[in-house]
Formats: structure tokens, C-alpha cells, sequence
């Protein structure tokens, strides 16, 4: 046994306490770890098409109480319902985009970047398997993780904000990730080579998050290898305002050159789906450059309402008759990605 004076007892329980609150922010830093790696991971499988049709999955109605002040003194709730929901609302805002997409892109490998078309691809992809004499297959192929900007708007032009900029380290992490998904350059032009193009579909409002995207993919490619990757990748955008056709869009195709089709579609009802998180129902994770580091999107499940999402939309298309392929309900709303020059 040894005995401490009374000053080094003192200065051990004070080298003691500075050790437990050591340890406590270790403990916090873990669980905040935990909380990243884990968010957005779910047991669930993706709902498809055949298992809806074997089993008819129940899909409860998903609604969202949205508080508006109509005055100081009162308050009231609006119940919003998503956008999926409804048959006519599918039928008129969603239907067109669907049909046209497995339309025009049958036989490419078709990705959604991001959350914004991630169900309308596997939608249309639904609507190819119902479709009982289908002549070319649309498959939905994948969705691409990311989220942010990190390019500014100056004088109508668009410049690399260096703040924002991801290091080293995430951009070689970020590189992987998309070859785990078939996205990387390599990937792209050897599917090309076998007679699969790939098609990136995005909803574009300033066509920033595009450019962000477009500069990761292209990336330390030389001349050769960009013009290769240029003559097997489409770029498939949906946009709603003009800042989109007057300024990204030439941008895009001065600095890559790659092909891109453009459709404007200003509903409401799309713009809702595209840019809203309030429902539980993101099928791709949020992924912005501070997360490639630390986040595996390709281990992150679905949130817990995309299900009950899917097997509404799969229900809407179900419930078309498939004899009718090129007379759907408001085929006369269809419009087509139309190939222009913005230069």
C-alpha cells in the first residue's frame, strides 16, 4: 500500500477527473460516429416491382401537418399530402415524365443523381415490366450519392469556391464509390464500347450541383479520355427555370462537352417530390462533400416511408392496362428530352 501526501492526492484526482472527461468526450465522439455511419441505414429491402405484383404491398397515405401563422393570435395546421399519393396527380404530373424516360432511354444504363428523380427512374422502370410486349428494356441501374455545391455563380459564369472545395482524401474516396457503383469514367466508356450508353437523369433548378458533379466525374481525365467518356454519357435534366438554359447549360457543355437532353416541366406537384425531405421517404442519402469520408452510401438503406412510396407508385402503374402502351392516361401531356445546342 503507499500513502500520498495530501497535495499528491490532489493533483491524482485531478489527473483522474481530466481521464474520465477524456474518456466521456471519447465515449460522445463515438456515439456521434455511430449516429453518421448509421444514418439512413435500414433492415428494409427496396420494395420492387415483381414482389408488389406477387403480393400487393399495403402503402398507408403519408402526410406531413405544415404550421402556417395566419396571425399572431392564430394558428393552423395544414395537412400536405405526398405527392405520390394520389392517382390523378400521378397521372398528370408524374405519368408524362415516366413514360418518357423509358421511351427514349430503353437499352442505356440509367442512373438518378441524387434524391430528385430517384423514384420517377424506378417508375419508369415499372412501367417497362408491365408493359407485356416491351420491344426495349429500361432498366433503372443505380442512384449517385451526392449532395452540395461547391462551384459559385459569378457574372454568369461559374468558378470553384475553394472553401468548399473537398480535399484529397474525399475526392479519391468519392472516386471509389462510384466505381462500386458502375459510375466511374472507365466503367462508363467500357459499357459504352458493348453498346450500353449511360444516362444520368437530374432535376436542375441553377444546374450548380450538376457542375459540382459533372467537375468530381471528370477529374484528372485528359483530352483523349474526356472526349471517349463524351461519346457514351448523356445527361438527361429536368429544370423549371431558365437560369438553368441560360447559364449552366452552356457552361456544361463548353467546359465537358457532353451530351445532354433537356425537358421543362413547371408543376408543382413534381417540384414538390423533387425537393421535399418532410415525409421519411429519401431513397438516396444525403451526401455532401463532408461525408464522403465517413459514410458508405452503398451501405445506408431506405428511410422508412420509400416502401410504402414505392408500392403507391407501383399500384398507379399497375392498375394501367398494358395493352394500352402508347395511349396512356394524358399521353397527350407526353413531352420529350430534347437535344440542343446552348453555346
Amino acid at each position: 500500500m503507499v500513502l500520498l501526501r495530501d497535495g499528491e492526492s490532489q493533483k491524482l484526482d485531478a489527473k483522474w477527473r481530466k481521464s474520465v472527461k477524456k474518456l466521456g468526450y471519447i465515449f460522445l465522439f463515438g456515439v456521434y460516429c455511430q449516429t453518421i455511419f448509421t444514418a439512413g441505414s435500414s433492415n428494409q429491402k427496396l420494395l420492387s416491382f415483381e414482389k408488389f405484383k406477387q403480393n400487393p404491398y399495403q402503402a398507408k397515405s403519408l402526410y406531413y401537418r405544415v404550421k402556417s401563422t395566419q396571425s399572431e393570435s392564430h394558428t393552423n395546421n395544414t395537412k400536405v399530402c405526398h405527392p405520390l399519393m394520389d392517382k390523378d396527380v400521378f397521372e398528370c404530373s408524374f405519368l408524362p415524365i415516366i413514360n418518357t424516360m423509358r421511351k427514349q432511354y430503353a437499352g442505356c444504363r440509367n442512373f438518378s443523381l441524387g434524391q430528385s428523380l430517384a423514384y420517377l427512374t424506378l417508375g419508369a422502370q415499372a412501367l417497362n415490366q408491365n408493359e407485356c410486349d416491351a420491344k426495349a428494356v429500361f432498366n433503372c441501374d443505380g442512384h449517385i450519392a451526392f449532395s452540395g455545391k461547391f462551384v459559385g455563380e459569378v457574372q454568369h459564369s461559374y468558378c470553384m469556391l475553394q472553401t468548399a472545395m473537398p480535399s484529397s482524401d474525399a475526392r479519391k474516396t468519392y472516386t471509389f464509390y462510384l466505381k462500386k457503383i458502375g459510375m466511374h469514367p472507365d466503367q462508363i466508356i467500357k459499357a459504352g464500347q458493348h453498346g450500353n450508353k449511360t444516362a444520368v437523369f437530374e432535376y436542375c433548378s441553377s444546374g450548380r450541383g450538376l457542375i459540382s458533379f459533372l467537375h468530381m466525374l471528370y477529374d484528372d481525365l485528359d483530352k483523349s479520355k474526356k472526349n471517349e467518356l463524351n461519346k457514351y454519357l448523356k445527361l438527361c435534366v429536368v429544370y423549371s427555370r431558365n437560369q438553368f438554359t441560360n447559364y449552366a447549360a452552356p457552361y456544361i457543355q463548353t467546359v465537358f462537352g457532353c451530351s445532354m437532353q433537356t425537358l421543362c416541366w413547371q408543376d408543382p406537384a413534381f417540384l414538390a417530390l423533387t425537393i421535399s425531405d418532410v415525409f421519411k421517404d429519401r431513397l438516396v442519402p444525403h451526401y455532401s462533400a463532408k461525408k464522403w469520408c465517413a459514410i458508405d452510401p452503398t451501405k445506408c438503406g431506405p428511410e422508412e416511408n420509400v416502401n410504402h412510396v414505392l408500392a403507391r407508385l407501383y399500384g398507379h402503374i399497375n392498375s394501367l392496362d398494358a395493352k394500352q402502351a402508347l395511349t396512356y392516361p394524358n399521353a397527350d401531356l407526353l413531352q420529350t428530352f430534347e437535344s440542343q445546342s446552348f453555346l
